[in-house]
């Protein structure tokens, strides 16, 4: 592991000054908030690249990369050392999954923002992290997002944009990840009240962490600027079964809601999954 730390300015809130001067520097010091980008990867060093260079596009001054390898063998390292000049942390050993990689990502962060990306993904709009941070601070504004392009890893094109609406209702996490962590920043003292990714979750740790805070959510800002895309087909994109049985699972386990709604919504989910797939096979085969 090697490490360039450099320096940063955390906000802070100026309070009891009467001079316009000091409340406009005030004002904006709230947007000085450093953004941990946090890059897990294995065996995916020239997709590790299309992302380290998407984040050196970007327009946000006060980044620290840190990325986290799980102890590839093709040319992840040398990536890594071509950009050096960026990447502020880099740890390559064996790990036990996304979970844990990303825990150890988490290590290596300082008070502000966490934003996780994968490599392959790029960034839309170089200020997309100046539009999210516009006026928060990471003390008082816990979670941030914008919007995501769903692409297709085939034909590089967009199938939709999430989410769909900039009212975030947390009811919605009942039935999905309603909060895209391609376009999600989360504040170090979300992580501080509720803790880190658990290792037992094979697809949707994400989706946990912010299920376990959901019977004291925290406000969440949705501004509608488009951050990243996102490249569909990860880890859990060829076990939908899979995805849907650990869903179910950990709603259980962070009691969102009765068993027996749960278990209405998991079965539901599930129907129309197979519905879809064996309706394909059965037109195509008619075809």
């Amino acid at each position: 592991m090697w490490c360039l730390t450099s320096y940063h300015q955390n906000c802070q809130t100026i309070s009891n000054l009467k001079c316009p001067c000091f409340l406009f520097v005030g004002i904006l010091m709230l947007s000085d908030n450093v953004i941990n980008v946090i890059c897990a990867t294995y065996e995916a060093g020239h997709e590790l690249e299309k992302t380290i260079k998407s984040i050196k596009g970007l327009k946000y001054d006060n980044l620290r990369v840190i990325v986290i390898d799980g102890g590839s063998k093709d040319c992840t390292k040398v990536v890594v050392e071509k950009h050096q000049d960026l990447v502020d942390v880099f740890v390559s050993e064996r790990d036990n999954g996304i979970s844990d990689a990303f825990n150890k990502g988490l290590k290596h962060t300082i008070p502000g923002y966490v934003y996780f990306i994968g490599a392959g993904d790029e960034f839309v709009d170089v200020n997309a992290f100046n539009t999210l941070t516009e006026f928060a601070c990471f003390k008082t504004e816990l979670l941030l997002c914008g919007k995501v392009n769903v692409v297709c890893v085939e034909t590089n094109q967009v199938f939709h944009t999430v989410p769909r609406s900039s009212c975030f209702q947390k009811e919605s996490l009942l039935k999905m990840m309603s909060l895209p962590h391609q376009g999600l920043l989360m504040s170090t003292v979300y992580f501080e009240k509720y803790g880190n990714f658990k290792e037992n979750c094979t697809y949707a740790m994400d989706y946990e962490l912010l299920l376990r805070a959901s019977h004291e959510f925290p406000s969440v800002i949705v501004k509608d600027v488009i951050v990243a895309n996102w490249m569909s087909g990860g880890v859990g994109a060829n076990n939908t079964p899979g995805v849907l049985a650990e869903y179910y699972r950990i709603k259980k386990e962070n009691k969102v809601a009765s068993n027996g709604y749960l278990w209405f919504i998991y079965m539901k989910n599930l129907s129309a999954y197979y519905v879809r797939k064996y309706g394909k096979i059965i037109i195509g085969g008619r075809a």
